[in-house]
């Protein structure tokens, strides 16, 4: 539970701080684009995990839905990349990141990423959700 905890607060931390790296990008109106996520893994331990990220529009409707399984080395950062196509009207994107130690991505493809390098575990087969509530 711990791991879990450390593993969630960097990649919130690591969220927080590229998005706003990133603050008033824009992507036009049905636009494919890529979206990244950096995750900390602080301890000691290579962990298995599915990390998710939720898309929300400013009415608060999940509009995107990614998930991929993968590697986290031990204290090393892992950037995984997600292509995710905006909606079809004008509206603001908010991401909420989940990080689930031994969780998986049910119903959808899994990768995962053995690559121990820090500086690029990077995975190019992404996965993309496009969810209307």
């Amino acid at each position: 539970m711990k791991t879990t905890k450390n593993i969630l607060l960097a990649i919130l931390l690591t969220l927080f701080f590229v998005g706003m790296a990133h603050a008033g990008t824009q992507v036009q109106i049905n636009q494919q684009t890529l979206v990244k996520a950096q995750i900390e893994n602080v301890t000691h331990n290579t962990v298995r995990a599915a990390v998710k990220l939720f898309g929300y529009d400013d009415a608060g409707t999940v509009i995107g839905h990614l998930c991929q399984e993968t590697y986290l080395g031990a204290e090393r950062i892992t950037t995984l990349e997600f292509n995710w196509q905006a909606p079809a009207y004008a509206t603001g994107v908010y991401w909420s990141p989940k990080v689930e130690v031994g969780g998986n991505c049910v119903n959808q493809d899994t990768t995962y990423d053995h690559d121990s390098d820090s500086d690029s575990d990077s995975d190019s087969d992404d996965h993309d959700y496009y969810d209307y509530h």
